[in-house]
C-alpha cells in the first residue's frame, strides 16, 4: 500500500512540474510578445507626446519673445568689459631680453 501512495506522488510530482514547465513554455510564447509589444507602444506614445509637449513649449517661447519685442523702441545691452590685471610693484622688476642667435 505504501508502494502505490509513492509511486502516485512521484507521478503527481512529475505531472505537476510537466505543468508548471508547459505553463512557462506558453507564457513564455504567447504572452510575453504581447506584453513586450504593448510596453514598447506605451514607451514610443510616452516619447511621443514629450516631444510634442516640448516643441510646443519652444514655440510658445518663441511667440513670447515675438510679442515682447516692441517695433522702433532700440535696447542697448552693456556689457562689462573685464578689468586689466594690475601690477604691484611688490610683483618683480621687468627685464628686458634679448635673442640670442647661434652662428
Amino acid at each position: 500500500m505504501t508502494y502505490q501512495a509513492d509511486f502516485i506522488g512521484l507521478l503527481r510530482t512529475i505531472a505537476i512540474i510537466a505543468l508548471i514547465y508547459f505553463g512557462i513554455k506558453l507564457i513564455a510564447r504567447y504572452v510575453l510578445p504581447f506584453l513586450l509589444r504593448w510596453g514598447a507602444k506605451k514607451a514610443q506614445e510616452k516619447i511621443y507626446d514629450d516631444m510634442n509637449q516640448r516643441q510646443q513649449n519652444r514655440q510658445n517661447q518663441r511667440s513670447d519673445k515675438q510679442q515682447v519685442k516692441d517695433d522702433g523702441k532700440v535696447k542697448i545691452e552693456y556689457i562689462k568689459k573685464k578689468k586689466r590685471q594690475s601690477y604691484s610693484d611688490n610683483d618683480g622688476e621687468y627685464v628686458d631680453f634679448e635673442e640670442i642667435k647661434d652662428d
